[in-house]
């Protein structure tokens, strides 16, 4: 699920200030221990040249609210500036000399008791015997950070650390990585008892990690799974252009319940399930093939916007996902059909089965389950929709697969969007088809049902 994949760029208007040196490093010191566990960061940066420093911190983000409970300790070391936190603008705010380098130091911790449930999935999790949190909730970084789009050097030490320690970026304890402001934010930070299976394939070095006892299977067959997930979309894709990728599963304690749920993320994704016995390996193929597909749909070719193209991030991805199970004997052709039924019955009788596109909204989304589905099931509809309509019209010589890997191959520089998705359809169909578009994804009516099965 990549709803708030690009969440930073809504929340403040993008400036185009300079981008920076490698002036910046966190030095971060786990401490793990049953009475008082804990993320001590250290930040080194350059002051703005005015003297006046705005840092982000989100305070509201996928979903979650009032994450600086779990943001203490904020300070200054090494001058006498002055601080000053504004939690409802996700700022911390330094006056201090101009260009002066600054060290700041804070502390990250868990905000619940106990072990963690699935709502606490998107929090800080730092407990005694391990520590599971995402980029944005462990790095407080400068605004002309996130302001730029461009790469930049950032040094990452992680100082006294227990015994494993990952980051989606690489598992050194030290490095500088080349990095944008995407993918510190969307990144997976793991370290204690976490286990690392690491595989080599494809030019891909391929981790995965997880904890505790499973009761249904191996840590060498949940890598197998994932290799070869990872492995028949790269061949779908025809792209080995990524050298890392992180995938990691946090067990969830639960009485009875079975969650399984994830993220996608850049280089990789992160997932959790339920650890009880019907919690098994084939349960969670669904999930991981929707989720690495994220890695181009959504990831790759990112959207525009939060909600505008939820149908083709959620919708697409869900389609080509299943439609790979199939094609990989994870499931059955049989039940693919009824999959894609009951999908069209579903949307037919929700009472949002025509709403327009431009009312699924982030507030709606969040607030409303019913409405959620609506962009995964109207996507993959017209998914289906197209793949007919290509198929009739050329015969063969042009699918939605190809369209899709020429669209990739724009994504360097060209964010997703409808209006560029209607551009892409002019290349091969007459205004009719965009029409159909504006009509089926645009307004929201239902294609009838012959034009699908």
């Amino acid at each position: 699920m990549r709803i708030f994949v690009n969440i930073w760029i809504l929340v403040f208007f993008l400036n185009g200030q300079a981008g920076f040196a490698s002036d910046i490093g966190y030095t971060i010191h786990p401490v793990l221990s049953e009475s008082n566990a804990y993320l001590q960061v250290d930040l080194k940066l350059k002051a703005d040249s005015d003297g006046n420093t705005a840092l982000i911190y989100f305070n509201e983000a996928w979903g979650e609210v009032n994450l600086y409970d779990c943001l203490e300790s904020i300070q200054v070391l090494n001058t006498s500036a002055r601080l000053k936190i504004v939690p409802e603008q996700n700022k911390i705010y330094i006056k201090s000399e101009p260009s002066e380098l600054l060290h700041i130091q804070y502390v990250i911790k868990q905000d619940f008791k106990g072990n963690p449930e699935k709502a606490h999935y998107f929090r800080p999790i730092v407990n005694a015997s391990y520590f599971h949190l995402f980029g944005h909730r462990l790095f407080i970084i400068p605004e002309y950070l996130y302001t730029s789009e461009a790469v930049h050097e950032i040094d990452i030490d992680w100082e006294d650390a227990p015994t494993t320690v990952h980051h989606t970026f690489e598992s050194k304890l030290k490095g500088t990585y080349r990095v944008t402001r995407n993918e510190l934010l969307e990144s997976i930070l793991v370290g204690g008892d976490f286990r690392r299976t690491t595989l080599a394939m494809n030019g891909i070095k391929l981790n995965v990690l997880t904890r505790g006892d499973w009761a249904h299977f191996e840590d060498e067959e949940l890598a197998e799974k994932l290799e070869s997930i990872v492995q028949i979309q790269q061949n779908f894709w025809e792209d080995y252009s990524d050298s890392i990728y992180t995938v990691t599963l946090l067990p969830l304690y639960s009485s009875g319940s079975n969650y399984i749920g994830g993220t996608g993320l850049s280089r990789g994704f992160a997932s959790y399930c339920s650890n009880t016995d019907a919690s098994r390996l084939e349960n969670l193929t669904a999930l991981y093939y929707h989720e690495i597909m994220h890695h181009w749909i959504g990831g790759k070719m990112r959207n525009k916007s939060l909600t505008e193209e939820l149908w083709f991030s959620e919708g697409f991805t869900e389609y080509f996902s299943h439609l790979l199970m199939v094609e990989n004997n994870e499931m059955t052709e049989k039940d693919f059909r009824k999959l894609t039924k009951n999908i069209y019955k579903d949307l037919k009788k929700s009472a949002y089965s025509e709403v327009p596109n431009s009312e699924i909204g982030l507030q709606r989304l969040s607030q409303e389950s019913a409405i959620e589905k609506v962009p995964y099931h109207r996507g993959f509809l017209y998914a289906m929709y197209l793949e007919k309509r290509f198929r009739k019209g050329f015969q063969g010589s042009v699918t939605l697969k190809s369209v899709l890997h020429k669209m990739l191959l724009e994504s360097d520089r060209q964010l997703f969007s409808n209006d560029y998705f209607k551009e892409v359809l002019g290349q091969y169909f007459s205004e009719d088809e965009i029409r159909q578009f504006e009509n089926y994804i645009i307004d929201g009516q239902m294609i009838e049902k012959e034009l699908i099965f």
